[in-house]
C-alpha cells in the first residue's frame, strides 16, 4: 500500500496501522500454523528435509496471509462515495429481538440394565430455546460523515437442559 500518510487524518492513519498490525500477527500466526503441519506431514518421508521444506514455508506463508488481510480490509476501510482510504469506522450495532422458539428432541441413549427401570429404555431429552435476532450494522466515513447500514439475522440457542427419562 502506497497510500501517502501525510494525507491521511490522525483517526485514517490509526485504523491503517492498526489495520497492519492485525495483519502481522495473522501471517505470523498463519504461518507458523503451515509450517508445523508441513513439518508433520514430512517427517516420515523426509526426516531431514522436513526441516527445511517447514522453514522455507514461513516467509511465503507469512506473506500471502499478511497481505490478503491488509489488502481485503483496506478495501473495506474505503469509502465508496467519497473514495478515502481507512475512513470507515463501525460505529454502531444494534440487536433487535424478532422471536423465542422453545425446541426439543428425543434420542434413546440405551436401556436400564438394572434396578426399577430395567429393561426399559433410557431416552435423553434436551430442551432449548432458539432466539432470533434482527442485528443491524452501522458504518460511518470519517472523511465524508456518509453511512452505511447493513442488515443481518443471527439465531443464539439458549437455557439448554438434558434430562434422562425411562420408557
Amino acid at each position: 500500500m502506497s497510500i501517502d500518510e501525510k494525507k491521511l487524518s490522525p483517526e485514517q492513519i490509526k485504523m491503517k496501522k492498526g489495520i497492519q498490525n492485525t495483519g502481522r500477527i495473522i501471517g505470523f500466526n498463519s504461518s507458523l500454523v503451515i509450517g508445523i503441519l508441513i513439518w508433520l506431514f514430512t517427517k516420515e518421508i523426509y526426516p531431514h528435509l522436513c526441516y527445511l521444506f517447514a522453514i522455507a514455508s514461513l516467509p511465503a506463508t507469512y506473506w500471502i496471509s499478511n497481505a490478503t488481510y491488509v489488502s481485503l480490509k483496506a478495501s473495506d476501510a474505503k469509502c465508496k462515495d467519497c473514495g478515502a482510504d481507512f475512513s470507515v469506522n463501525h460505529t454502531n450495532k444494534e440487536k433487535n429481538f424478532l422471536s423465542a422458539i422453545p425446541k426439543r428432541s428425543e434420542t434413546i441413549s440405551g436401556r436400564a440394565i438394572s434396578g426399577t427401570n430395567e429393561g426399559k429404555n433410557i431416552i435423553t431429552v434436551r430442551t432449548w430455546t432458539e432466539e432470533k435476532y434482527e442485528v443491524i450494522n452501522t458504518y460511518t466515513c470519517i472523511s465524508c460523515k456518509a453511512s452505511r447500514r447493513t442488515k443481518s439475522f443471527k439465531t443464539v440457542v439458549s437455557g439448554q437442559q438434558s434430562n434422562k427419562i425411562y420408557r
